[in-house]
């Protein structure tokens, strides 16, 4: 907590998360991406993958308390290949991920964080969300859009949607001097982020939204030219922001 706080000037944590929690009510409106893994759970369409995500985590538990590491891998590799899509990994780098306890996952870093995140989650969905490249550019964007400066610079992920990349090199220039987080630390911070905001206790929801709200940036930034690319434009952008997640 100490770095994030020293790294915020003030509180543009509690800003962010006071906007935020203004949106949550309408996340069945913003997160609507539907998934065959979670098709048949009850409820809206995040309400299924939370309820997904709990599903395997019970399945998760019961093979821990078994010591059964094969059906814990079948699980990793179904939850990060399955549903996740993500498939750059070995089998060899997932099955090391599944044996692995929380602690250490994390330390980690950056190291395949967009896939042990998401094994990690299954671990405790409530206390570990998910990282990847749409969280982190919405995370840094919302800074942007709201302080018109990047105070905490979230690090960006590899990942296969070209567009995120793009705009995450013109956010940079908006970031403050000493805003930059370890990688080892990347995940630590987001956790402690997520506490600073207000959003400790609805995690799952937070990450479902700032995942689902990352295309939402990526039109609103691509549309600013460079030449104008500044922290006044993008606070200009708030309203425009708010009606496109249905706010």
């Amino acid at each position: 907590m100490q770095q994030v706080n020293g790294s915020l000037n003030g509180n543009g944590a509690k800003i962010i998360g006071e906007e935020l929690a203004r949106w949550l009510p309408s996340l069945r409106l913003i997160y609507t991406e539907s998934h065959k893994l979670s098709a048949n759970f009850p409820g809206t369409a995040p309400e299924k993958n939370i309820a997904f995500r709990k599903h395997l985590h019970k399945q998760w538990r019961i093979a821990s308390a078994k010591g059964d590491k094969n059906e814990k891998i079948r699980l990793a590799k179904h939850y990060v290949f399955d549903w996740g899509g993500v498939r750059s990994n070995k089998d060899e780098t997932i099955e090391r991920y599944a044996s692995m306890h929380s602690r250490d996952l994390i330390s980690l870093g950056m190291q395949g964080i967009s896939s042990w995140s998401k094994i990690i989650s299954l671990h405790s969905p409530r206390q570990y969300p998910i990282y990847d490249a749409r969280v982190a550019l919405s995370l840094n964007a919302m800074q942007a859009v709201l302080l018109g400066e990047i105070r905490l610079w979230f690090n960006i992920p590899s990942t296969q949607i070209k567009t995120i990349p793009i705009e995450a090199k013109r956010l940079r220039n908006l970031r403050v001097d000493g805003c930059r987080i370890r990688r080892k630390e990347t995940y630590k911070t987001y956790l402690a982020y997520l506490d600073e905001m207000g959003l400790g206790r609805r995690r799952q929801r937070t990450e479902l939204l700032l995942f689902s709200a990352s295309p939402r940036f990526v039109d609103l930034l691509s549309a600013v030219p460079c030449a104008s690319f500044n922290g006044a434009t993008l606070q200009a952008l708030l309203p425009a922001l708010r009606q496109a997640v249905k706010v």
